[in-house]
């Protein structure tokens, strides 16, 4: 699942990796080391292995489990590092590792099969299917083709089911005019899925999805039992903040998750039964899991879905583009102490499944694709792509672009100088590393680190830089020609300040006042919806919206974000 501090841009890259000594590599099985025609594998594998072991290095990762496949079976399952941080044990091929939202795809076929049987329609009004989905909307109706697709125009929040039982899901936009990923309507499609077949949503996809496939680890709902199956796993210590890559990470406490939005925990070896089936156009031995007509919708583009990279479209449950000029099947799943990615070449027939026990804000996606690249290419015996370069988390992507000083209204500054593709914040004699997070970027340091860099551009991306927010202040550049005074509206006041939510999906946010606006987090715009309301305008459409309540002496206490509660705290 992507969470809404991920939605933010709050946390990817930066630091040095932690492991000491060699990672541990274990082969835990495979069909054969050679292609059905005699085409030698094991070079590629070798690759990988190598790959592998780079990527968890610089991204400072504890462990990782991997499957790859084809159209006729399991080539390979694998696990590297550790499962035990602490204790230094290796991950072992038994342990469970939660997919998040890779559990949307399980759905999609769910829901497909109910359409192959004629008990669902895709184009049905979901208001005559699902009266207890409050909506408030002044377009035409939702269907289960809008909630299949992220195109329904409801909040990217994580649960439709909201505390005030008189509130309703305002939808911002016509239902299939834009993308925003929406873990609400997966969860919607959950209940849906036990409302029609008259059993629980783990029953459901146990018989409909794990058991055809022989999926028989796979746990469908997130427990503490799962977890006893499961391997350690690890999040950021401090969650109110960016999160660097080599930042301290702290053993996950045990999740209880039952949503269709991401509640799959799962072996390495049952994903590559998984792949193997998508590899495979929806079947599998012979038994497809649904209509080749359904697979065709399930992995046609139906939207732009620029969130998941340039070019990339969304199917149902899966994102569609295209690898080195072939049609490709994928999708990553974030949980609160895991991150996986699934990647099919839909036209070779080969894919990968890989996770890791950590959220660091990234997904190893880079290890999924370099798997289906150079398992592919070894299977054609076609020569092995190289490995891509694993950047360095301290990477700036156009590190000059940033290079300059910045002055606020009251005289203080701060300077950032660029050495190649590396950033620095000048403090005095001292240079501080300037690190990729997300979208923006943050000063590797504990307090300068609290907020993200917000580098403004007068006119779009390929435009200079030309002033910066960090957290409620404001700092122009050499090129900054606009108003250098602002003013705000004084009922702002009582919405500026930290707000926090105890559950792991949450945490913090906080509201600024800067250039005469409101941000979140000092990086998203707030965009006014009433007196004490506002979208998060970024993009325009985004149907996220914060309601603050509550007000006692001058200060709102409440905070609501597309219906979820945060409350005020004193904290910075």
């Amino acid at each position: 699942m992507l969470t809404r501090r991920e939605l933010l841009a709050r946390s990817v890259q930066a630091g040095a990796a932690g492991l000491v000594g060699r990672l541990s590599i274990a082969e835990l099985g495979a069909r054969a080391a050679q292609t059905a025609d005699g085409r030698p594998l094991a070079p590629a594998f070798e690759a990988l292995d190598a790959f592998v072991d780079t990527y968890l290095r610089t991204m400072d990762a504890p462990g990782l489990t991997l499957a790859l496949a084809d159209r006729g079976g399991v080539l390979r399952v694998t696990t590297y590092g550790f499962s035990d941080r602490e204790r230094r044990a290796a991950v072992h091929r038994d342990q469970l590792f939660e997919i998040g939202s890779i559990t949307k795809s399980f759905v999609a076929f769910a829901i497909l099969q109910l359409v192959d049987e004629g008990r669902l329609d895709l184009h049905r009004p979901v208001a005559e299917l699902m009266p207890w989905l409050k909506v408030e909307s002044r377009f035409a109706p939702i269907t289960l083709h809008h909630l299949l697709t992220h195109t329904s125009g409801l909040p990217p929040a994580l649960s439709f089911r909201l505390s005030d039982p008189a509130a309703k899901l305002r939808v911002r936009y016509a239902p299939g005019e834009h993308f925003v990923y929406c873990n609400l309507g997966f969860e919607a499609l959950g209940f849906l899925l036990s409302q029609v077949e008259r059993q629980p949503f783990a029953a459901v996809i146990r018989s409909r999805i794990l058991q055809p496939l022989g999926m028989m680890a796979t746990d469908p709902i997130i427990s503490g039992d799962t977890r006893l199956r499961e391997t350690r796993s690890y999040n950021p210590w401090l969650d109110d903040r960016p999160f660097a890559v080599g930042s301290a990470l702290k053993p996950a406490p045990p999740l209880v998750m039952d949503s269709a939005a991401g509640c799959i925990a799962s072996s390495a070896a049952d994903m590559g039964r998984y792949v193997r089936m998508i590899a495979s156009g929806g079947a599998v031995d012979g038994r497809r899991l649904i209509s080749e007509r359904s697979f065709a919708l399930m992995t046609s583009p139906h939207i732009k879905a620029e969130e998941f990279g340039p070019g990339a479209s969304y199917g149902y449950g899966l994102a569609i583009d295209r690898l080195d000029g072939r049609k490709r099947a994928r999708h990553t799943g974030g949980m609160v102490s895991f991150a996986s990615a699934l990647q099919v070449d839909l036209e070779r027939g080969v894919g990968a499944f890989a996770s890791i026990n950590a959220m660091q804000g990234f997904r190893p996606n880079p290890v999924a694709e370099y798997g289906i690249s150079v398992v592919g290419a070894a299977a054609r015996g076609e020569p092995l792509p190289s490995a891509p370069a694993v950047a360095s988390p301290a990477t700036v992507t156009n590190a000059g672009d940033f290079a300059g000083t910045f002055t606020a209204p009251d005289g203080a500054a701060m300077r950032f100088v660029a050495e190649g593709p590396s950033l620095f914040y000048v403090d005095g004699s001292k240079k501080v590393p300037v690190d990729s997070v997300g979208e923006s970027l943050v000063i590797r340091d504990p307090g300068l680190g609290l907020w993200a860099l917000n580098f403004q551009r007068k006119d779009g991306p390929s435009t200079p830089v030309t002033d910066l927010i960090h957290g409620s202040r404001w700092y122009a550049g050499d090129r900054y020609t606009g108003s250098r005074e602002f003013t705000y509206p004084p009922a702002w006041k009582a919405f500026v300040g930290h707000y926090h939510n105890d559950s792991p999906w949450h945490g913090s946010i906080r509201v600024v006042q800067a250039k005469g606006a409101l941000w979140l987090d000092g990086v998203m715009p707030l965009a006014a919806d009433g007196n004490e309301a506002f979208w998060l305008n970024d993009p325009p459409y985004n149907p996220a919206r914060l309601e603050f309540l509550t007000p006692i002496d001058g200060q709102c206490t409440l905070a609501k974000l597309s219906g979820v509660d945060f409350w005020r705290v004193a904290a910075d």
